[in-house]
Order: C-alpha cells, then structure tokens, then sequence
C-alpha cells in the first residue's frame, strides 16, 4: 500500500481514520450529549489512572464547537494534584473557565469562517478548495530545461517540492505573494492536506504567475547551496503596493522563512 501510494499513502490514512471516528458520531441532540458524556467518563478514567498509577497529574476542558447544538457541552476535570488550579492561576472558578472555553471555541469557529469566505471567492458553497493535478504549465521547464522528471508526473509534488528543487540544486522564483507556499500548513486546519489546502483564490494567483510572460513569471534558475539552507529554495514576489509587508518572502529546504526578499 505504501509503495504504490508512497505520496500520498499518509493522507489516505488520516482520512479513513476520520471517517471512522465519525461513523457512530450522532448527529441529534441527544446523540451528541450521549457522545460527549462517553468521552468525558473515558478521559476522566484514564486521566485518574494515570494519576493513581504513575503520579502523572492533568487537568483538561471539553467542550463542542457546534454553536446551535453544543450550548450545554462543557466539562472541567483536575487530578488531585492539580485540583483548584483554575481558581489559583486563572481567578475564575469551573463554570467561569468553561464558558471562557467556549467563548474562545466559538470565536475561533467564527473567525475562520470569515477567513474563508474572503480568501475564495463566492461560490455557493461548491469547490472552495481545489486541489490543482498535473502536468502544471512551464513544468516543461524543469524537465527539458534542468534535466529533472521529478514533476512529469500526474501529480505535482507539493509536498516534496522543496526537498526536491534543494536536491536538484535549483530555485522557484517569483512566488505570487499571498499564496500559501509549499510545506507550509494553515493554521485554521486540524488536519492540514498539503495542496488540497489551497484556496480558489490561491489555485487562481498560482496559475497565473505561471502562465505569465513577463519577467514578474514564476518561473525556476539553478543555484548551489541549497542543502544546507544557506539560500532559499523558494523566492515570492514583491508584495503589492498596499500591502503591509515591504519586501518579498523566502522559504528555505529546512521550512524557515523570512521577508528578505
């Protein structure tokens, strides 16, 4: 499975474990307050035997992020030996830290439904998320050009890119300015998809700066010392004139970044 599936065969894996997990998820109030009460017995269990058997002290929140279904979903537990913490270090007893929980919750909620309703454009709903296959246009320039096959394929390989460009000793450049780069992870995803991660909106900025003719195109050059993360793998375009940042963003074969560019 590994070996036919080598790119991907982690992603397949993480997607049927949630499918799993979600199978006896009841979808009613009752349902979920039946979940949510198993899970908190569960966690409560292991956090008091762990405490008992190995003197490992915790304490936790649990709480749904359905704000019309999950109002009455929230629990507070402490080992012994943590007990009246909330109350020491954060002033405010169980029921204040629990709705303090959810208010944080519902805002993160909140918040990244507006990001995603203004990164992409409007769409009804349908095919916010795009994942782009190959072959991408100029990928032509890689093969014939460099003398690389590593992207001739159906795939492109986002999640080996940089790995990649560092081995064959070559660079991206022009990286449009607000695109999610590769091995980056957005911090709004759980479980974050790699390409799949990008927004119409990104796909959009992606494909043009590659289609582009002029000297502002994404396209690649060859440079040594890029192993060692000495120069950047990836180099983004100049931001726009409006924008808050003043120079171009670099990313290196080690995933560090700046805006030195």
């Amino acid at each position: 499975f590994k070996a036919e599936y080598k790119d991907m065969y982690s992603t397949i894996l993480e997607t049927w474990k949630e499918a799993k997990e979600l199978e006896n998820m009841g979808g009613t109030l009752a349902q979920r307050q039946q979940v949510f009460d198993k899970s908190k017995k569960n966690l409560n269990h292991m956090f008091t035997a762990l405490s008992k058997a190995h003197g490992f002290e915790g304490a936790y929140l649990l709480a749904g992020r359905v704000v019309n279904q999950d109002g009455g979903l929230g629990h507070v537990f402490m080992t012994p030996g943590t007990e009246q913490f909330f109350a020491t270090r954060c002033r405010t007893g169980d029921d204040e830290i629990i709705g303090h929980f959810k208010a944080h919750i519902y805002n993160m909620v909140s918040l990244q439904a507006v990001e995603e309703v203004f990164e992409a454009p409007k769409t009804d709903g349908v095919d916010d998320e795009v994942e782009v296959h190959g072959p991408w246009p100029s990928t032509d320039i890689v093969t014939e050009e460099h003398g690389q096959r590593w992207c001739s394929g159906k795939l492109f390989p986002w999640k080996q890119m940089l790995r990649r460009l560092a081995a064959s000793e070559l660079v991206l450049v022009n990286w449009p300015e607000g695109v999610m780069f590769p091995g980056e992870e957005r911090a709004s995803r759980t479980m974050p998809k790699g390409i799949s991660d990008l927004m119409r909106a990104e796909c959009s900025k992606l494909l043009a700066a590659l289609n582009d003719t002029e000297d502002t195109r994404l396209h690649i050059r060859s440079k040594a010392a890029l192993i060692s993360s000495e120069e950047p793998v990836i180099i983004g375009a100049a931001p726009p004139h409006d924008s808050n940042k003043s120079r171009g963003k670099h990313m290196f074969c080690n995933l560090k970044t700046d805006r030195l560019g």
